[in-house]
């Protein structure tokens, strides 16, 4: 699935906002 985000790939994410 293209939609597959990890937890920790959407707090690092998160982090660079």
């Amino acid at each position: 699935d293209p939609f597959t985000f990890s937890l920790e790939d959407i707090l690092r994410f998160n982090l660079h906002e």
